[in-house]
């Protein structure tokens, strides 16, 4: 083999490694999407453990924000959120989470639970 034709294979394997990871992530982000459209609709109430901004440089910038929520079983769960979304909430929020599988839909806040009032000693 020549240079030419090594370089000619080099550069059609190349071309043929970026076709199937771009395929397996197509694949895989669809499959995904099929699960949370197949899910039912929920809703649990839940306090904001932590929140985590992740920014990435490769191949273009993005920001990716996400949420963990405590369950009332003190399980966690975790979401991708919108930044909006993940600017109103704030670490110990008590909130009620709507969410189709692994896709976050909405929040609304709880009322504040009002503590019981202690009784004087007399």
């Amino acid at each position: 083999m020549d240079n030419q034709q090594i370089m000619n294979l080099v550069i059609s394997v190349s071309i043929l490694a970026v076709l199937a990871i771009f395929t397996s992530g197509f694949a895989r982000s669809a499959t995904a999407r099929r699960r949370n459209q197949r899910s039912p609709r929920l809703g649990a109430e839940v306090v904001v453990a932590s929140k985590q901004k992740q920014e990435h440089h490769l191949p273009h910038s993005a920001v990716e924000y996400s949420v963990v929520f405590r369950l009332k079983s003190d399980d966690p769960i975790e979401f991708s959120v919108p930044e909006d979304v993940y600017n109103q909430l704030n670490e110990g929020d008590s909130v009620k989470i709507i969410f189709k599988g692994r896709e976050f839909l909405s929040f609304q806040r709880l009322p504040a639970q009002e503590s019981e009032p202690q009784s004087e000693a007399e």
